[in-house]
């Protein structure tokens, strides 16, 4: 009844200011004004919070504001309706990336209608483009009668010209304002001012055609405002998902999962909301499965009874989120996990293929499938599953998964680079891609044929500069070849595109050794890494089992942290660390 009531309110209210034009102009522009103040004298807060998250790189890039956009776009997808809630998109994308560190969090889509979409749904952000359509329309008809009146011209041009910068700003840049709400209003008012039916003193011919307009607004809004009543739901789920997910980083499983247990009865149909469901209880099982207290590296445990019905549970949440996204590689991908684990390897490998040719360009899913094919004894396709991972990311050769070959398949290293060589260059010769002579030059590096390879680079970062894994290998040929100024040069450009490189800090902490710079340079390095979350405990086991000790060799932070080392610890046969979130 309170629904009725205020939709059908909202609705006589809009459509009784546009038929008898009241003059609601005087007072509701001063209230706009207010309001963008207020928002202006608070953006410092919130300034200080995107530096603090260092968002500068994404806001400067055109390149990371578009691999933004796309994230955005397949978030969007999963919950097209109802979004993810209000003020949860930073949380949600930065689940979404799975390993963002937190020194890269990106709070915001820097697309007004795609932040809409995501945390309001499509169908309110198609509501919200409609009305600033219907609103500009009947801005420049009340532009076009008010010719002869200069004071009302000048009037609406400049409200015209303040709503299209506003507008153009939201879709291309970081929002000004803390809340969708404040910028939805400060629009509508903006154009509302520029119509005829604003102002008591026009009249024109165009009057119908403004007062279809005024109608189809208070549609519009009202439509608006009973969405936002009936996402109360939807709020209160995001609430408990929100919570679940703090509570699932700072290590505290049950706890998530009760949180993720009510997100998910409260919406049944996100498939989201019951995988993370179902991680919660995984990492839980893990959790117990590894104590680093009492147990060595070498030594595990049986499951207990609870561990198995917790693993039930999570396989069961895994399967409801499949049967509503069959198509989500990450779901597929930590279902094949949880299978393995269970001892059905044959099952695993098959959704793990899946999930690869769902995802076919993504390493994390190419290393799963490598493993888990290795495991149910597919070695020709663990094989080419390698292959495929490497030749998406060379820098994986690096990581504790690939030298854990050395222990499981020796012969496997030389065929998956070999392969790996003869894909790249198959798909260079067809599309001439400069990523692809890229990720051929850093194979003919790793693979000896140095000379070429960094020719490939060289010719590779002149036609895009933005390659910071590509100015990493030209870096390490300039280190072999004890050009050390040479080798700076190349780690600070890639730092520079990429602050979250590892790679690029460890390198130029290198060089200062090489130069005799002791002490900062690596301190810093090291500091850095530590407080980024990097070489975390998995990665230093990885390192103790295989006894390597350059620094460089095992480089788990091309994909999320300790996943790499957890494949290589489930290669080997070894008790495994904790999933990674």
């Amino acid at each position: 009844m309170a629904l009725v009531f205020v939709v059908s309110g909202s609705a006589m209210g809009l459509t009784a200011a546009a038929k008898y034009r009241m003059d609601v102009w005087k007072w509701l522009v001063p209230f706009a004004l207010a309001c963008i103040f207020a928002e202006g004298m608070s953006n410092a807060g919130f300034s200080n919070t995107l530096q603090l998250h260092s968002t500068e790189s994404q806001r400067r890039s055109a390149s990371g504001r578009l691999h933004i956009w796309h994230n955005t776009f397949q978030m969007i997808s999963q919950h097209p309706w109802l979004g993810t809630g209000p003020n949860t998109f930073a949380r949600s994308y930065n689940d979404f990336e799975r390993g963002v560190t937190q020194d890269a969090v990106v709070n915001r889509p820097f697309n007004l209608l795609l932040g809409l979409a995501e945390e309001y749904g499509v169908p309110f952000a198609i509501l919200f483009l409609l009305l600033i359509i219907a609103q500009l329309r009947s801005a420049h008809i009340g532009l076009a009668v008010e010719t002869n009146d200069r004071n009302a011209a000048t009037f609406s041009i400049c409200c015209l010209a303040g709503m299209y910068s506003l507008l153009t700003r939201e879709l291309f840049y970081s929002s000004l304002f803390r809340s969708y709400q404040v910028a939805f209003l400060s629009m509508l008012v903006l154009a509302w001012t520029t119509q005829p039916s604003a102002r008591p003193s026009i009249h024109n011919k165009y009057s119908a055609s403004s007062s279809w307009s005024a109608s189809y607004m208070a549609v519009c809004g009202s439509v608006i405002i009973a969405s936002l009543f009936f996402m109360r739901s939807e709020r209160v789920s995001a609430t408990h998902f929100v919570a679940g997910s703090e509570k699932l980083h700072s290590g505290d499983f049950l706890s998530a999962a009760h949180e993720f247990e009510v997100s998910a009865e409260l919406k049944p149909r996100s498939a989201y909301y019951h995988a993370s469901y179902g991680l919660a209880l995984e990492s839980q099982v893990q959790s117990d499965s590894w104590d680093d207290s009492n147990r060595s590296i070498a030594n595990g445990r049986p499951a207990s009874s609870e561990d198995m019905t917790l693993r039930d549970r999570a396989e069961r949440e895994y399967q409801v989120a499949l049967a509503l996204n069959p198509n989500d590689a990450s779901f597929l991908n930590n279902l094949a996990w949880i299978e393995e684990a269970k001892g059905k390897k044959e099952e695993a490998a098959r959704l793990v293929s899946r999930a690869r040719i769902v995802s076919p360009t993504t390493p994390l899913y190419q290393v799963s499938a490598s493993v888990l094919e290795d495991l149910a004894g597919k070695r020709d396709d663990s094989i080419s599953s390698g292959a495929n991972a490497i030749s998406q990311s060379p820098v994986l050769v690096y990581s504790s998964w690939f030298v854990s070959l050395r222990a499981t398949c020796a012969n496997c290293m030389e065929a998956m680079l070999a392969t790996a060589v003869q894909k790249t260059s198959k798909e260079y010769d067809r599309y001439k891609s400069p990523l692809a002579l890229a990720r051929l030059g850093a194979l003919y590096f790793i693979t000896g044929r140095k000379d070429e390879g960094y020719e490939l680079l060289r010719i590779a970062v002149t036609a895009i500069p933005n390659l910071p894994e590509a100015w990493c290998f030209m870096a390490r040929y300039e280190m072999e070849q004890a050009n050390y100024t040479e080798a700076r040069m190349y780690y600070e450009k890639a730092l520079f595109l990429n602050p979250s490189s590892s790679t690029a800090r460890l390198g130029l902490c290198q060089v200062a050794i090489q130069q005799g710079e002791l002490g900062d340079p690596c301190e810093a390095a090291v500091e850095w890494r530590i407080g980024a979350g990097m070489r975390s405990s998995n990665s230093m086991r990885a390192e103790y089992l295989y006894g390597v000790t350059d620094r460089d060799a095992v480089n788990d932070d091309v994909l999320p942290q300790g996943f790499l080392s957890f494949c290589c610890f489930v290669r080997v046969g070894k008790s495994t660390p904790p999933l990674n979130r």
